[in-house]
């Protein structure tokens, strides 16, 4: 039973990797395409028309999905353990 606790801890801390680099890749992406988007103001009129662009989404639904990860391999490697 100690071996699965380990293999748990083990893939819990993977995952909780693999998420925080998803959010940080995330918070990265839509740092730039705000940038981008901040220095023209014709693509600002064009934003509150439209509404969010494609990119934007997408870093957005990166960073949920990387901080979710985070949490669940937080869990996984921190979480309660049976005795």
């Amino acid at each position: 039973m100690k071996k699965q606790a380990n293999n748990t801890a083990v893939l819990g801390a993977l995952i909780g990797v693999i998420g925080l680099a998803l959010l940080v890749y995330g918070i990265y992406q839509y740092n730039v395409i705000h940038q981008s988007v901040v220095k023209s103001l014709g693509n600002t009129f064009d934003k509150l028309i439209k509404g969010s662009s494609r990119p934007e989404t997408l870093a957005i639904a990166e960073m949920i999905a990387g901080g979710g990860l985070a949490l669940v391999g937080a869990f996984l490697a921190f979480g309660r353990r049976k005795r």
